[in-house]
């Protein structure tokens, strides 16, 4: 399916998705918003790390959304391990936690994106199921307020 994206007409194909996060009406809310999206389908649901790594072994996931603070085993490290075994999934932290601390521990664990879930990040959503690819993407108000001497600025395309 083809799709208007900043201007350029962009095809798309369904992204198969794992959110992991510990608060289960996070889950369900992101997922309604990822499915509203289109282009998307949830193939899996964790509640930590280490839950996160299992699902991982069975299914063929192209983008995974993480919290940063989970228990038993934190987004970071779940990353870090994710990343080296399936290169080519899509990691992208999805927290409360906006301090350019973790920011830049789950860019350099792999994540190709941070976002703050305090902010709208509908497009940045709309930008990874179109094009996971694409960069990094930061959302605006942590790259404008939160991690500017972190040499992130500019990272996201939007």
């Amino acid at each position: 399916m083809i799709i208007l994206l900043a201007g350029k007409a962009v095809e798309v194909k369904i992204q198969k998705i794992i959110i992991a996060d510990a608060n289960k009406y996070f889950r369900e809310g992101l997922k309604r918003i990822l499915l509203n999206i289109g282009h998307a389908k949830i193939v899996g649901e964790a509640e930590n790390g280490n839950d996160l790594l299992r699902l991982m072994e069975t299914l063929n996931a192209d983008i995974i959304f993480l919290e940063v603070n989970m228990p038993e085993l934190n987004g970071i490290e779940a990353t870090r391990i994710a990343h080296l075994k399936y290169p080519e999934t899509t990691f992208i932290a999805l927290s409360s936690l906006e301090n350019s601390r973790y920011v830049r521990q789950m860019l350099d664990a792999g994540a190709e994106g941070y976002l703050s879930k305090s902010s709208d990040n509908y497009e940045l959503f709309r930008q990874i199921i179109a094009d996971r690819h694409h960069g990094r993407f930061i959302s605006t108000e942590l790259r404008m307020n939160k991690i500017g001497n972190t040499g992130l600025n500019g990272v996201n395309k939007l």
